[in-house]
């Protein structure tokens, strides 16, 4: 199947984009296609076999990403300054005595 221009541009801008925008696009074609009834199995096999690093997709990480979709579409999950804060928490107490099994 030949590529329609409109497909070829969206691969081209794919390639010079940062990698957190090409995160962000990931996210909302697996919400496009969970939307158009595309099985979140396939949707796994087709993200394994076109990573670009070897990864592999299951359903779970599909189900992950349709999370991260919903909770973006109204805000955030987490801020930056709770990114900031936990980074700091871990490397203030690297090499403490972890914490006991509950």
């Amino acid at each position: 199947m030949a590529k329609t221009i409109k497909e070829k541009l969206s691969e081209f801008d794919d390639s010079i984009s940062s990698a957190s925008t090409r995160a962000g696009r990931t996210i909302k074609r697996v919400e496009n296609m969970t939307k158009a009834g595309v099985d979140a199995e396939v949707q796994a096999l087709q993200m394994t076999k076109q990573s670009p690093t070897q990864q592999q997709y299951d359903v779970r990480d599909v189900e992950a990403f349709q999370k991260l979709a919903a909770d973006t579409r109204v805000g955030v999950p987490i801020t930056q300054q709770q990114v900031n804060a936990l980074i700091q928490d871990t490397n203030d107490n690297l090499g403490s005595a972890p914490l006991p099994a509950t």
